[in-house]
């Protein structure tokens, strides 16, 4: 049985974090196949966007620089349906987590051209 689940209303606080009241508490000692089967039971897949991906040189420049924060960075999922989970900071920086409907198709934008490819691989 799939579980409905739909975007929520984003309101970010002020340093930029948000995370969807809706979802479970991940920490570090989340297990992968638990955070899969939320998503399964859903019929979502999920994708992550990183300040490093995504934000401008100067977004990186004040986060490296000890910035708590960068309420200014917009991250990006170019999936099909896509909607913001979530905005946290990790070991390794910002990090945006994205859910996306199965079964629509991703499309990568690469220097050499597009490449689309199904959305369960796209992790």
């Amino acid at each position: 049985m799939t579980i409905e689940f739909t975007p929520g209303n984003v309101e970010r606080d002020e340093h930029g974090y948000w995370t969807d009241p809706r979802i479970p508490q991940w920490d570090e000692s989340a297990k992968s196949k638990d955070i899969d089967k939320w998503f399964e039971e859903r019929n979502l897949g999920w994708h992550i966007d990183s300040l490093e991906s995504s934000g401008t040189e100067e977004q990186n420049e004040r986060f490296g620089d000890g910035e708590c924060g960068i309420p200014d960075w917009e991250p990006k999922c170019d999936i099909e349906g896509a909607f913001l989970l979530a905005i946290y900071d990790t070991e390794d920086g910002l990090r945006a987590l994205f859910a996306y409907p199965k079964g629509t198709s991703t499309v990568l934008n690469t220097p050499d051209g597009t490449i689309a490819f199904p959305n369960e691989v796209a992790k």
